[in-house]
């Protein structure tokens, strides 16, 4: 367990230890109560159409097909990418007369196959992210649990798969970007309660709980960015890499107030909550974490900003 300093004394510093991470059994990964998201959309009358012209055995085979790469992508912490799904499982169909006039269809099919048979949810990006994200999340999916798990057990056996270090790395992030992030003014890129944190900003704040990680981000002329000096450090920019990869967190290049960042030694790169910690973790939860941390209760203000009702 690591050695308490005098700089981890805040009780958000005990998200960083495995050991601590691994006995809490309050939080949740997967909401009961989920942002609004994206539904797959709806097959074309002609798709369907052309769908139903196949054989049974064929149909069964595709979406059988489909659905298991869905439930295994979910397993390896994968996003769902609805194209590259096609991809993958076209060559079992190769030579077979109007397949790719279908695939959404089964498609489809299998996301309500997942459904139905794990009781997992098939989400696209949230509602309030749209038209703020980037044109490569349109066709992009998340599975996440739906379940009632009102103490989050389910839900944390779940997320052992990914590893508790990581998701705690994640919510301290979170928190600080929440806590100490800008929020985007422009037209199409304000999202209610989602804030964006420099590099540079982030990596002070972590070494303010941890003095093993460094305060300087990763020089962006290194090899991968992860030339480090430190093994500690260096796997702390390997586990944000991964929540980067994973979209629980977005990475954007550039300063903060819009402005581009100038030559490459001089790159500076932001974070702010990625569409999947949306849907998983959600604004309201975040709010409620932050507030644990700090020992206060949440603002009913930030509450009803975000649509929830406060009780009395």
């Amino acid at each position: 367990t690591m050695a308490r300093g005098k700089k981890r004394s805040s009780a958000s510093a005990e998200v960083l230890d495995e050991e601590e991470i691994q006995i809490q059994t309050t939080m949740q990964f997967s909401q009961v109560e989920a942002e609004e998201s994206l539904a797959v959309p709806r097959s074309k009358l002609s798709e369907e159409t052309v769908f139903g012209e196949l054989s049974e055995a064929v149909q069964e085979k595709a979406i059988k097909t489909l659905s298991r790469l869905i439930v295994l992508k979910a397993l390896a912490g994968e996003c769902i990418e609805k194209r590259k799904c096609i991809e993958e499982i076209n060559m079992d169909f190769a030579g077979q007369a109007n397949m790719r006039s279908v695939y959404s269809v089964a498609f489809s099919r299998a996301v309500e196959r997942v459904e139905e048979t794990f009781g997992f949810k098939v989400a696209g990006i949230p509602q309030d992210m749209i038209g703020a994200l980037p044109s490569r999340f349109k066709d992009r999916y998340y599975v996440i649990n739906a379940l009632d798990d009102i103490d989050g057990t389910q839900s944390k056996k779940l997320h052992l798969l990914f590893g508790c270090k990581e998701k705690g790395l994640l919510m301290v992030i979170l928190s600080f970007a929440f806590c100490k992030g800008t929020m985007r003014q422009a037209p199409g890129e304000r999202i209610e309660g989602i804030r964006w944190i420099s590099d540079q900003a982030l990596y002070r704040l972590l070494n303010s709980l941890d003095e093993r990680i460094s305060d300087q981000p990763p020089d962006p002329k290194a090899s991968g960015g992860h030339r480090r000096t430190d093994d500690y450090t260096r796997d702390i920019d390997s586990k944000i890499d991964k929540l980067v990869q994973m979209d629980y967190l977005l990475k954007e290049k550039g300063n903060l107030d819009g402005t581009s960042t100038g030559p490459a030694n001089e790159q500076r790169f932001n974070y702010a909550m990625g569409p999947r910690s949306l849907l998983e973790i959600g604004r309201k939860q975040l709010l409620y974490f932050t507030a644990e941390v700090l020992d206060e209760e949440p603002d009913p203000t930030m509450l009803a900003a975000l649509g929830h009702h406060v009780d009395e």
